[in-house]
């Protein structure tokens, strides 16, 4: 993520819930990533996050499920999803107790 992009995040975070909708191989077939939505004053959003530490065939088992969204009000484009302990650190915030659980399927590389 460009360093504007991760400021503007950590400065104007609001965070909401999206749904996975799919997922994809990185570009280096090392990891996964998932596509979601979420939606803002009835307009709904699309959005895509890589995870380098997780498996395909895990994304694939949360396609349904809802998960954190930390976007920025100034650029509702720029946004993640949030679901590892990692991807909530670079925002400066803790993983919830609720999503601890995925800890157990992050690959240690």
């Amino acid at each position: 993520m460009a360093p504007f992009r991760l400021e503007d995040l950590r400065e104007n975070k609001i965070i909401t819930v999206g749904i996975i909708t799919g997922t994809f191989n990185n570009q280096r077939n090392t990891g996964s990533g998932l596509y979601y939505t979420f939606s803002i004053s009835n307009k709904l959003y699309k959005g895509s996050t890589a995870y380098s530490n997780l498996s395909t065939s895990f994304c694939k088992s949360l396609i349904g499920r809802r998960f954190p969204v930390i976007y920025s009000p100034t650029s509702i484009n720029n946004n993640n999803m949030l679901l590892t302990n990692e991807s909530f650190k670079i925002y400066d915030m803790e993983q919830p107790d609720s999503l601890k659980w995925i800890e157990e399927y992050v690959r240690k590389w």
